[in-house]
């Protein structure tokens, strides 16, 4: 066999071996997205009936099989607060700011969940972030968890960093009629246990 020929079969060779590796590379396929909805739902429905533990395996279940979805994640932190895991339930909300970094239900309960915990320099920017996409926000499942619950949070959070001209600035909006509200500390600190009364929490 003459070398030119041994040469173009090895030429014919490679451009199968490069054909295959096409072929190959076209069919592979990802998977379709998995819809955790139904688990999602089943997780809310729980949480509403107070089923806090029946509803954080549900929003598991959906981790499980979509590890991407923010209301899974989202879910999950609110089921863990109302059990009072609060660190967990931080990091399952801001694992759901990872994938939805605008979503209104994590960041309200970030902002909530470390003020729980009284992690209140953790609390100004998920309750920023959130007055600022939701300013009307009112949690679609929990109507205790609004707006107002996490401007109160954020008006402590700058009370306990001595921000006090910010915290009486949340407190005239929470409380028009006595605005403008002194930025003596004592005057803020009665005002601040009067807006919270009894007011919602994680």
């Amino acid at each position: 066999m003459s070398k030119h020929l041994l040469v173009a079969l090895g030429l014919v060779g490679l451009g199968w071996v490069a054909l295959g590796l096409g072929v190959t590379g076209c069919s592979s396929t990802t998977a379709p997205p998995v819809d955790v909805s139904p688990l999602v739902e089943e997780g809310w429905q729980l949480y509403e009936t107070g089923d806090f533990d029946g509803a954080r395996t549900q929003f598991d279940l959906a981790i499980a099989a979509d590890p991407a979805s923010p209301a899974a994640h989202a879910g999950r932190g609110y089921a863990l607060a109302r059990l009072r895991h609060y660190a967990a339930a931080a990091e399952a909300l801001a694992r759901a700011l990872d994938f939805a970094p605008a979503g209104a239900d994590p960041l309200a309960g970030l902002a909530l969940v470390e003020a729980a915990r009284n992690a209140y320099p953790a609390v100004v920017d998920p309750a920023t972030r959130l007055l600022l996409v939701a300013p009307g926000y009112q949690h679609a499942r929990d109507p205790r968890i609004d707006a107002r619950a996490v401007r109160l949070v954020r008006a402590q959070a700058y009370y306990h960093a001595g921000e006090f001209a910010l915290a009486a600035a949340d407190l005239d909006v929470l409380d028009p009629a006595n605005a403008p509200h002194s930025f003596d500390p004592q005057a803020l600190l009665a005002a601040l246990a009067a807006a919270s009364g009894s007011g919602p929490s994680l």
